[in-house]
Order: structure tokens, then C-alpha cells, then sequence
């Protein structure tokens, strides 16, 4: 099992994730995280971030973004998407991801990242909980990797088999989306 944590590495950091079951973890050091808010600068940042030759995440902040990171730039993985929508529609829940964007991630080889910290840190839970459960059962029908497992801080961690618990809650079958299918396509 894989462990993302969106800090930088340290020998002491590196046990105690180890420590909690993880076989391979992922710090800031080893990825760039994009945060870009117009298609110009995503492009550009993408582009230059893969020549690093890190593993190039990206978080969207609407849809129009989430589909073009998906369709037109280099970005190897996108997560956050349950937290685009503001509210839910009346009669459906609003995940961010539907089937045309499934689709475009599988035909791209995107990878969709659920994270941890989403849930930790949500203001209503259950809402949360409803996208991610939505957006998992769009990326098992189109067959779209994914990972579960990502966290903000040290303060965040969780052990390996706590969180295969809570991917198993939310419909997750498999323990492999607990490895980032990233680093086996490199």
C-alpha cells in the first residue's frame, strides 16, 4: 500500500509512515501539486512540472478546469473533485465527475485521487461521503484508476489497514487502489 503525504520528506517522517503499514510513500519531493484557475497556466505549469519528471497532481476548482486537466494537459492525477460542486442539485448528487469526464480519464490514462483528508476535514461528512461514492462507482463502470490515500499533514495519518477499512465503507473493493498505478506506468 501506497501513502501521499503532501509534506517534505524526512528520515522520521519515512518511519513512521512505514511504521503504519505502508509499503511506498510519496512526499512533496517526489510530486508538484497544481492549483491553477486558468487553462493557460495549468497548460504551461503541467507541462513544465512533467519535464522535472515528478508525478504531476491536480486539483480543479470547477469542472471546466477538471475537463480540460483531463483532456488537454499532462497532469497524471487529478483529486479534490468532490469539493467543485458547492451544494448538491435537488433531486442528485453532484460529484464532479460524470461519465464523459470517466470516460476521457480512462481514454487519457488519468488517475482519479480520492483523498483521506476530504473526509477528515469536511464540514458535513455525509455529503462528502455521497460524492465519493458517486465518483467511485463512475471510475469502477469506466474502469478509470484510482487511488485512496492521500493526506495533508502528519497530523492526518492513518494506518494501512484503518484506511482499507473506510475505502471497503464507501464501496472500495480492492486493496490495489491503495497503490498509486502511477508509479507501475513509469
Amino acid at each position: 500500500m501506497d501513502c501521499i503525504l503532501l509534506e517534505n520528506r524526512s528520515i522520521a517522517l519515512e518511519k513512521q509512515v512505514s511504521g503504519l503499514g505502508f509499503t511506498r510513500s510519496y512526499f512533496l519531493d517526489d510530486m508538484v501539486v497544481l492549483t491553477a484557475t486558468d487553462k493557460k497556466s495549468l497548460l504551461l505549469e503541467s507541462k513544465k512540472a512533467k519535464k522535472s519528471g515528478k508525478i504531476v497532481m491536480f486539483k480543479p476548482q470547477t469542472e471546466d478546469m477538471l475537463r480540460f486537466a483531463l483532456d488537454k494537459t499532462v497532469v497524471d492525477a487529478v483529486f479534490g473533485i468532490e469539493g467543485i460542486h458547492l451544494k448538491d442539485h435537488t433531486h442528485y448528487v453532484r460529484g464532479g465527475l460524470d461519465q464523459v469526464l470517466a470516460k476521457i480519464a480512462f481514454d487519457k490514462k488519468k488517475v482519479i485521487c480520492f483523498s483521506f483528508s476530504s473526509m477528515l476535514n469536511a464540514r458535513d461528512l455525509g455529503f462528502v461521503i455521497a460524492r465519493m461514492k458517486l465518483n467511485l462507482k463512475l471510475c469502477k463502470k469506466y474502469k478509470v484508476p484510482m487511488f485512496f490515500g492521500m493526506f495533508n499533514s502528519v497530523s492526518e495519518l492513518r494506518s494501512a489497514s484503518d484506511l482499507f477499512a473506510l475505502w471497503q465503507l464507501i464501496g472500495g473493493k480492492s486493496k490495489e487502489t491503495l497503490k498509486l498505478p502511477l508509479v507501475s506506468s513509469r
